[in-house]
């Protein structure tokens, strides 16, 4: 049986992740940032959503999740660690999501962790004893 090597698993990671940042920044912020601060922070008064200085954050974070995204395809280091540190503190606003948002947004929220949790099942994957080379043990 063939197992899931690092590398797969690092692609499949970033490919997730670049798909949940893309997602955030072009459905959820952009059209809020198109709509204006007042606009959003008089709709997260209501409990409706964030407030605008929360967005920004969320934005920052989504940037920076999908530069990590790329590290990883590539197989860096400093990829994977941006990658699990945007992937955790996206998994704040998904639990929000699931415990205030409506009916939909609780599906979402629901997915978004469930595929979050994936990406930090495959940063943290690890080559099976089977696919270590003789040469690479004695190294």
């Amino acid at each position: 049986m063939n197992r899931l090597d690092r590398p797969t698993a690092l692609k499949i990671a970033a490919a997730i992740s670049a798909f949940l940042a893309l997602v955030e920044l072009f459905v959820y912020d952009l059209p809020a940032y198109m709509s204006g601060a007042a606009a959003v922070d008089q709709i997260a008064s209501t409990g409706e959503g964030p407030p605008f200085a929360l967005l920004i954050v969320i934005s920052i974070v989504s940037l920076v999740a999908l530069l990590g995204a790329y590290g990883t395809w590539n197989g860096r280091r400093w990829g994977v660690a941006l990658v699990v540190v945007c992937t955790v503190l996206m998994l704040f606003p998904s639990i929000m999501g699931i415990l205030f948002a409506p009916q939909l947004s609780r599906i979402w929220g629901v997915t978004t962790i469930l595929l979050q949790l994936v990406i930090l099942v495959c940063c943290f994957w690890r080559r099976s004893k089977a696919s270590v080379s003789p040469q690479a043990k004695s190294a």
